[in-house]
Parts: structure tokens; C-alpha cells; sequence
């Protein structure tokens, strides 16, 4: 064999080696960001379903729900909102980009249709995601603009546009460090709870008491005010609740270092859970159950603790 023959075997090992490299990595998966703004720059973001539309919006650094009621959006929600749905990835190698696939893909009006803008009410993005009907594992994302359709990680359940998914359910926004005094009324007895360096005291029929550090009773009554949720909101419906309220079971007066005052009233709903009204509003009510209740209806008596220096009979 000559030495023209060996550098043409040579040329053509070569291209073929070169053609296998490239088809190699032709099959390389190419992933590419959905989204391409950054999160500072959202300023409304509204979600809507064939059952449910939500719109939430960001009011002075806090996020808030527009529609259908104004109310404060659950941290937890909007955290993951922005930590795991705005930075998805899909794959270049799209599942579909056929129109009559949308439907099976839930990617059209039976999927939710996510529209995101900025300050000026500039459309950032708008997408629908549909969920896997054999993974759910798995969502389905396409571009309004666009019929290809990506899929990417399961994040169905983070823009759920359900109320009840974004709605903050704390029914209070405190913590036990900034409350100056608690003052409990209830039918058989009143009492006020206050703070100060030497931690909470006790006071009835205007004589107090100390309850000590590592007060079980008091722990226990104090996480249930400032950590108090519902499981339900009543809407627009006081003029249903009104007779019931008339028939107060505790009333609990908060009074904070700095801010306003916080007013409940808690009533008798039905066997099974009580009503409770914030600040005599009229426009949301909110449901506590049994379990609630008691942990709120404490007797001052079970806070004192026991010991030679301090009983609960001279004080009443």
C-alpha cells in the first residue's frame, strides 16, 4: 500500500471519527431557563384555571391577594413560587409542538394559565401548565406565544390558583417578643398576662403574680395566641354570624410594644367549632375548632404554678 493510500485511509478514519463525535453530541440533552427576568422585577402575578383565578400582587415588600378578596399571601406559597418555579428548565427537545396535542397536555384553557407582570403592568411572561395525567411527577409548560411544549418538574400544585392555597391562614402577624400584656374575659373569670424583664406575670383581681420561667401552662397558652390559624374564612357573611356573636364565650385583648391593639371575640359556632372577629371586623370571620378553643381557654388558676411562695387562693 503506497503512502497516498495510507493518507486517504487516514482522511476518512478521520471524518468518521469526526461524524460520530458530532452526532454524539447532537444526543446531548440542551437544557435552556424558562424564564429569563429576575424576580425583582415582578410586580403581579395572576393564575387562573377552568374553577379558579387568583391575583396576588407585591405591596411595599409584602405580597398581597387582589382577587378574589383582599387578603395577605402565605409566605410559604410565594417562596416557593420564586425559589422553585421561576427558575425551571426544560429540555430543547421539546415534547410536542402539534396544536391538537395541547388538550392532552393540558397545556390550553384545561390547564392553568400563569401571567406574570412588571411596575408598568408589562407582560413579563405568560404560560400554561398542564399536569401529567400518567407522572405526576411531571408538568407540561408551553409559551402563549409559541405551540412547543416542555416538559419540566412538577410544579402543579405551586400555581394552583385554589384561594385556600394562597390565602395566609395566621390569623395574626405576632410574635410572643412583642406583646406587652394579654388580657383574657371569660364568664367565670378575667385576667391579664404582662411582661417584663423579670418574663410574665399574672394579674387578678389586681394582685400579681409571678409565673416563672419554665412554665409549661403558659408556654403552651402563649404559642396558641400568637401561632392561632383557621382552617376556614367566612366572607361577606357577618349578618349570618352576628346573633352568635352577641354570645362572646372569651374575648382576647392584645396589646402590643408598638402598634395597634388586637381584638378577638370568640363565639359558639356549632358542635364541632366556634367563630372567631378580629378587630369588630365585619368583612372575614374566621373558624377555630374545639381543640383551638380550649387551648385558648385557659383558667388563670392552671398557670400559677405550685409552691410555698406563691398561691393561687391569694390572689382571688
Amino acid at each position: 500500500m503506497n503512502k497516498k493510500n495510507f493518507i486517504l485511509i487516514g482522511v476518512l478514519l478521520l471524518l468518521v471519527v469526526s461524524l460520530l463525535i458530532s452526532r454524539s453530541c447532537e444526543n446531548v440533552e440542551k437544557r435552556f431557563k424558562i424564564f429569563s427576568f429576575n424576580e425583582n422585577e415582578i410586580a403581579r402575578i395572576t393564575m387562573k384555571d377552568q374553577n379558579n383565578q387568583i391575583v396576588i400582587y407585591l405591596n411595599d415588600s409584602v405580597w398581597m391577594i387582589d382577587e378574589p378578596v383582599q387578603a395577605y399571601v402565605k409566605e410559604t406559597q410565594i417562596n416557593r413560587f420564586i425559589d422553585t418555579f421561576l427558575p425551571l428548565t426544560a429540555s430543547t427537545n421539546y415534547q410536542s409542538d402539534s396544536i391538537d396535542r395541547q388538550s392532552f397536555y393540558n397545556v390550553d384553557s384545561t390547564g392553568v394559565l400563569v401571567t406574570i407582570l412588571d411596575k408598568n403592568n408589562k407582560q413579563l411572561s405568560k404560560v400554561y401548565i398542564g399536569r401529567s395525567q400518567n407522572n405526576p411527577q411531571i408538568s407540561y409548560l408551553r409559551n402563549d406565544k409559541s405551540n412547543k411544549i416542555y416538559q419540566v418538574d412538577n410544579v402543579h400544585s405551586i400555581v394552583n390558583p385554589a384561594l385556600n392555597m394562597w390565602r395566609e391562614d395566621k390569623i395574626m402577624n405576632i410574635t410572643e417578643n412583642m406583646i406587652s400584656k394579654i388580657m383574657f374575659g371569660k364568664k367565670n373569670e378575667s385576667y391579664e398576662l404582662f411582661q417584663s424583664d423579670m418574663g410574665w406575670s399574672l394579674n387578678l383581681n389586681e394582685m400579681s403574680a409571678p409565673l416563672g420561667y419554665d412554665n409549661s401552662d403558659l408556654n403552651r397558652l402563649l404559642q396558641s395566641v400568637v401561632n392561632l390559624r383557621t382552617s376556614t374564612f367566612f366572607d361577606d357573611v357577618f349578618e349570618e354570624y352576628s346573633e352568635k356573636l352577641e354570645k362572646i364565650e372569651l374575648e382576647i385583648l392584645i396589646e402590643p410594644y408598638m402598634g395597634e391593639k388586637i381584638h378577638l371575640k370568640i363565639a359558639k359556632n356549632d358542635e364541632n367549632s366556634y367563630v372567631l372577629q378580629k378587630n369588630e371586623e365585619y368583612t372575614t370571620l374566621f373558624r377555630l375548632t374545639n381543640s383551638q378553643f380550649n387551648q385558648l381557654n385557659v383558667d388563670a388558676e392552671k398557670l400559677v404554678p405550685a409552691g410555698d411562695n406563691l398561691n393561687y387562693d391569694d390572689l382571688i
